[in-house]
C-alpha cells in the first residue's frame, strides 16, 4: 500500500435540522451540508467520510486508496455513542445551548466525532501517522488551503506539524472556545486526549451538554502540556496554510 502521512476524516449525518422551521436561527437544509461534503471529497487529500448519504457520487479521482466512505445515520448514532441511555435520561434538565436544546442528535454527533477519529487510527485505512478532522463545511470562512489540492503542498503542511509540535494536539481557537471544524496531529495525540475526552463529557452531563469544542476547551485547561492551540484573530479571512497554520 501507497502510505499516506495524513489522514483526514469527516462527517455529514442527517439529524433533521433542515426540519426546523425556516424561521428558525438554526435552520439548515441538509442539502447544504452536502455541498460541503462533495466540497471534501473532491479535494485530492485522503479522506474517510462517515456520512447518511446513500447515493455518494464518487469522482474518478476517488478510489481505496485515497477515499473510504461509511453510513452513518442517526439510528447508527444511538448505537455507537457511548452510554447513549445516560445522555437520554440527563437530556431533559441538562443546561443545552440553542442547538442541543432543538435538535436531539446535535451533541451526540459532533461529540462523536473524536470516537469515530480513534476507529480510523486503529484501522489506519491509509497507513498514516497522523490523522485530521476536517467538517464538511470546512471551507466556509476560510480561503482555501493549498494542500487540500496540491501533494507537495499537503506533505510540506505534513513536515510542518511533525517537525513542530511532536506529540501535540493542534487546535484553533478563537475568542472564548475552540474551534471544532478541523483539529488533529498524530496518532499519540490523539489518543492521550481522548483518555480525558468522554470522562469530561460525562462528568458535566448531569448540569450541561457539552460540545466536542468544550471538551477541548476543559482538556486544555486542565491538562495544557496535551495541546498547541492556535490563536485566530480574523476567522472570517484566516487562511490556513503548510507554513504559518501553526505559528502562535
Amino acid at each position: 500500500m501507497n502510505s499516506k502521512p495524513i489522514t483526514f476524516i469527516s462527517f455529514c449525518v442527517d439529524i433533521d435540522r433542515g426540519l426546523l422551521p425556516i424561521t428558525n436561527t438554526i435552520h439548515r437544509p441538509f442539502e447544504l451540508y452536502k455541498v460541503g461534503m462533495y466540497e471534501n471529497v473532491g479535494t485530492n487529500v485522503p479522506l474517510v467520510l462517515y456520512s447518511s448519504v446513500n447515493d455518494l457520487r464518487v469522482p474518478s479521482h476517488r478510489n481505496d486508496s485515497n477515499f473510504k466512505h461509511y453510513l452513518l445515520d442517526k439510528e447508527s448514532l444511538e448505537k455507537e455513542f457511548p452510554n447513549f441511555e445516560l445522555y437520554k435520561e440527563h437530556y431533559p434538565t441538562s443546561h443545552r445551548d440553542e442547538i442541543a436544546s432543538s435538535l436531539f442528535y446535535y451533541t451526540p454527533l459532533v461529540v462523536l466525532k473524536m470516537k469515530k477519529m480513534m476507529e480510523v487510527i486503529e484501522d489506519n485505512p491509509f497507513d498514516s501517522d497522523m490523522f485530521f478532522w476536517m467538517d464538511c463545511f470546512f471551507l466556509r470562512g476560510i480561503l482555501q488551503p493549498e494542500f487540500l489540492y496540491k501533494e507537495e503542498e499537503y506533505l510540506k503542511m505534513y513536515d510542518n506539524v511533525k517537525n513542530k509540535l511532536g506529540d501535540k494536539f493542534v487546535l484553533l481557537n478563537f475568542g472564548p472556545r475552540p474551534f471544532g471544524f478541523f483539529w488533529g496531529g498524530n496518532k499519540e495525540s490523539l489518543k492521550k486526549v481522548y483518555e480525558h475526552y468522554f470522562e469530561i463529557f460525562f462528568e458535566h452531563l448531569p448540569t450541561k451538554l457539552l460540545t466536542e469544542e468544550l471538551i477541548f476547551k476543559i482538556i486544555n485547561e486542565r491538562y495544557p502540556d496535551l495541546m498547541h492551540v492556535i490563536q485566530v484573530e480574523h476567522p472570517s479571512t484566516y487562511k490556513i496554510t503548510c507554513q504559518d497554520f501553526l505559528i502562535k
